[in-house]
């Protein structure tokens, strides 16, 4: 974003202005440019990510995708950097705000509602509790074989 400030139109100004105010932004933004706007924006975008151990989270999250899953060839697990759920949750946070706001303002496709809850968090989590109550199953069919539901086929 930052290195194209210049060529990015705002779609929604007066919406991005509001968001920019919740998120503390305080300087008039009305009579700057879209470019100017664009550099408070990715300001505001690289603060959240530097807030608290987010940045060390991030990095660590990076060095784990690019060594376990990227390159797995000769990794010796002990060096591997350790990252918490929670610190994974908070990294999702920035992004889904970061994706509102690009998203919204610049693309015209709505991600987030004016109060901040994103729009996909409640499909997502719907997907999550089927994938949770699946692998649930599977596991208690691995401990439990003689318990397991044999599926019936409707006729």
């Amino acid at each position: 974003m930052q290195n194209h400030s210049t060529n990015l139109k705002i779609e929604h100004r007066e919406q991005l202005e509001q968001k920019l105010a919740r998120w503390g932004v305080e300087e008039c933004l009305k009579t700057k440019s879209d470019q100017e706007v664009t550099e408070i924006v990715v300001e505001q975008i690289q603060k959240r990510l530097s807030v608290g151990d987010t940045n060390g989270a991030l990095k660590r999250l990076k060095t784990l995708r690019n060594k376990r899953i990227a390159h797995p060839e000769s990794i010796d697990e002990t060096e591997l950097p350790q990252i918490l759920w929670k610190e994974i949750e908070k990294l999702l946070e920035v992004a889904k705000k970061v994706v509102g706001i690009i998203g919204n303002n610049y693309c015209g496709v709505c991600y987030e509602w004016e109060e901040g809850d994103y729009i996909l968090s409640h499909e997502a989590s719907l997907i999550a509790n089927a994938l949770s109550r699946l692998l649930k199953k599977i596991n208690d069919e691995q401990l439990y074989p003689e318990q397991a539901i044999e599926p019936r086929i409707e006729a």
